[in-house]
C-alpha cells in the first residue's frame, strides 16, 4: 500500500498529486523497491474525419493525471489500456470532447475488469482540468466491497473547498489528521502544499512500514499535466541540492544522454 493525496493549490491555480514511492510485499511487509512511480500522465486525443474521410483531424488533446495505490499489477494494466485507447478517440464532426467524468467512467470499466481477473485490490484516480466544466475535478475509483461479484465505484471529489483533499490508501484517517494539522500550522500563509509537507514528514518519521522511499509529484494545469522532479538537499543541512525523480539522483545515476542532460521542471 502507499499514500496518494490530491488537492487544489490556489496560489498555483493547479491541482497537485503527491505520492510516496515505496512498493512493499503484500501482508508480510518488506520493501520491493523505494523508487516506484504511482503517478502517470494520461493522454486524451480526439479526432474527427479529415478531408480524405480518415480520422486525421485532431480536434482536442489534453493530459490528465492518473494515480494509484494498492496492487501494482492491475493498476498498471488499467493505466496501460486507458492511456493507449484514450489517444485514439474518434467521433463525427462537431462532437464535444469528453468530460472528465466520462474519462473516469471508462477508467472504472477497465479497472473493474482487472479487479475481477486478478482478484487484486487497488484504488486509482484521474485528476485534471475538465474542458466541459471548465474547472479542476478528481474522480476516485476503488473496490465496492458490498457488491458480489466485485465492482469498482466511481466518486467525484471537489477540490475547491479550502482545506479539502482526496486521499487514496489504507491509512486515510491517520494521514488526514497529519494533513489537517499542517493546514492549521500554515494558517494565513498563501502557499501551503500541506499534503506534500505532511507526507514528507510521515516518510521521514517512518510512521508506517508500507509508506516510504521518496516523494513523487504531478501537477494538473489548464493546458495539461506535468510530472515534476524533486529538488532537495544533497546532504541534510547543507546548501548543495540534487534533482531527484522517485528518489533517483538523475545527474549522478543517469547522467548525460548523448549531448543532452535531463532538465525536467523541479519543485522543492
Amino acid at each position: 500500500m502507499t499514500v496518494v493525496a490530491v488537492w487544489y493549490e490556489p496560489h498555483d491555480d493547479m491541482a497537485w498529486i503527491v505520492a510516496d514511492t515505496k512498493v512493499s510485499y503484500p501482508n508480510v511487509g518488506g520493501s520491493i523497491t523505494d523508487s516506484a512511480s504511482k503517478i502517470f500522465p494520461l493522454t486524451i486525443a480526439c479526432h474527427t474525419p479529415g478531408p480524405g474521410g480518415d480520422f486525421t483531424n485532431l480536434v482536442h488533446a489534453n493530459r490528465l493525471g492518473f494515480c494509484f495505490v494498492g496492487s501494482t499489477l492491475p493498476a498498471l494494466l488499467t493505466y496501460s489500456v486507458a492511456n493507449t485507447c484514450f489517444q485514439t478517440l474518434i467521433a463525427p464532426p462537431n462532437a464535444q470532447p469528453p468530460a472528465l467524468e466520462d474519462v473516469g467512467a471508462a477508467l472504472r470499466s477497465i479497472a473493474e475488469r482487472y479487479l475481477r481477473e486478478t482478484e487484486l485490490a487497488f484504488e486509482c484516480a484521474v485528476v485534471g482540468w475538465c474542458v466541459r466544466e471548465e474547472r479542476y475535478v478528481a474522480f476516485h475509483i476503488g473496490p465496492d466491497h458490498t457488491q458480489v461479484p466485485p465492482r469498482m465505484f466511481l466518486a467525484r471529489s471537489e477540490l475547491y473547498t479550502e482545506g479539502s483533499y482526496l486521499l487514496l490508501g489504507k491509512h486515510k484517517q491517520q494521514v488526514a489528521q497529519r494533513i489537517d494539522g499542517v493546514f492549521a500550522e500554515l494558517a494565513g500563509q498563501v502557499l501551503k502544499r500541506a499534503p506534500k509537507l505532511a507526507l514528507q514528514r510521515i516518510i521521514q518519521e517512518e510512521a508506517f512500514n508500507d509508506v516510504g522511499g521518496s516523494l513523487q509529484f504531478g501537477t494538473a494545469h489548464r493546458r495539461g499535466f506535468l510530472l515534476k522532479f524533486w529538488m532537495r538537499p544533497a546532504i541534510h543541512g547543507e546548501p548543495a541540492v540534487e534533482s531527484t525523480f522517485l528518489g533517483i539522483n538523475v545527474d549522478a545515476e543517469i547522467g548525460q544522454i548523448g549531448q543532452f542532460k535531463i532538465g525536467a521542471v523541479s519543485t522543492i
